[in-house]
């Protein structure tokens, strides 16, 4: 289950320079490295209702991919054109499906 208040970094190899990504009170977490480096996809939110966002790699404002709530496990394709995620059934606890979205919020 996720946690309260975390968020995203990214350091720089090799002079382990941090870059804070997020800053909210939400959990930010399972980050996926869009194939081209320049973006991550996480989810955000309560622990029960995360969202799907993105944000480019070198920080910046994030942009709401899905926002449906219990949307989980971020994954990008090889060639970047789809985001694959598990969505939780409404009525089932721990009951998911495999879901696919562009990078662009489409089907």
């Amino acid at each position: 289950e996720a946690c309260a208040a975390a968020e995203l970094y990214v350091i720089t190899v090799p002079d382990g320079q941090l870059t804070r990504l997020t800053h909210n009170d939400l959990y930010d977490g399972d980050p996926a490295w869009s194939p081209d480096g320049t973006r991550l996809v996480y989810e955000t939110g309560p622990a029960d209702s995360t969202d799907l966002y993105l944000i480019p790699a070198a920080g910046g404002t994030p942009t709401p991919l899905m926002t449906t709530a219990a949307a989980t496990d971020p994954a990008w394709s090889p060639d970047g054109a789809f985001i694959a995620y598990a969505q939780e059934e409404p009525a089932g606890y721990y009951s998911y499906h495999l879901e696919i979205i562009r990078p662009d919020g489409t089907d």
